[in-house]
């Protein structure tokens, strides 16, 4: 598949469960990366704060941000992980805990698609 047929290269999953105080920074760093062709994929499990709110406004800004949520609090970061890895168009796929920024090795892990 060529760069043409699939422009995200990279995916972005941020894992959020009542993590709006935090949610934006993590979302920024994400956008932030040098890496052409990158979304962010902020998966909700069901937070009961403004989470939702923040991802929306900040999607209005920056079509590379896509919010999920998921239909009930799964009570484990996994489900979350594995929603937005499901619903992920990049070749790659990045994990960032919402509390983290994507800079540094030890913080922005990847794995193939």
């Amino acid at each position: 598949m060529s760069a043409i047929d699939n422009p995200v290269l990279v995916s972005v999953v941020i894992p959020s469960f009542n993590s709006s105080d935090t949610l934006e920074k993590a979302i920024n760093s994400a956008l932030a990366q040098s890496i052409s062709g990158l979304e962010c994929i902020v998966v909700d499990d069901c937070s009961t704060d403004s989470t939702r709110e923040v991802v929306e406004r900040i999607s209005l800004l920056d079509k590379r941000v896509r919010y999920l949520c998921l239909p009930s609090n799964s009570g484990s970061p996994a489900a979350p992980r594995n929603k937005g890895v499901e619903s992920a168009k990049g070749r790659y796929i990045a994990w960032v805990r919402r509390f983290q920024s994507a800079g540094g090795a030890n913080r922005f892990f990847s794995a193939s698609k």
